[in-house]
């Protein structure tokens, strides 16, 4: 299991168009950091990806001169998912994440929430979890339960 990241800007010729990422990577133009950018919009350190305690991909600007941008939007810190365009300065990439098992199945984003809105849960009947089916005076208990 691994993030990919992989360049999208045409025209842009870089020793590597893809790199595989051991986290937590700076990306930038300094050759020691972990995903090396040879390009005049991007900064020495640019930004730093990492997960944060749940497991998420997270980046993080790192002060940068010509921004971090995520799904168009200049971002200090913010959670990717896989296939979201990060760009930064005039360079975009694609993240994606990559395992044997996945076997070509993109990883699904989740929907976004209104968390400040509560829908009441309806009342549950009988009907909702006991099978009507099953004699329930003779059956187990665990055979009457749907």
């Amino acid at each position: 299991m691994f993030y990919k990241l992989t360049l999208l800007t045409p025209n842009v010729v870089l020793e590597h168009d893809t790199w595989v990422l051991r986290l937590p990577a700076v990306i930038g133009r300094n050759p020691q950091h972990g995903v090396f950018v040879d390009h005049e919009s991007i900064s020495r350190s640019h930004c730093r990806l990492l997960l944060n305690g749940q497991g998420s991909l997270m980046v993080k600007d790192m002060d940068s001169t010509n921004g971090t941008y995520l799904r168009e939007k200049r971002v200090g810190l913010a959670e990717i998912f896989p296939g979201d365009i990060l760009q930064l300065g005039g360079i975009a990439f694609r993240i994606d994440y990559e395992s044997d098992t996945d076997c070509e199945i993109p990883a699904s984003r989740p929907e976004e929430y209104d968390l400040t809105v509560t829908v009441p849960m309806r009342e549950l009947t009988k009907q909702d979890y006991v099978d009507q089916n099953i004699d329930s005076k003779e059956a187990a208990w665990w055979q009457v339960w749907k």
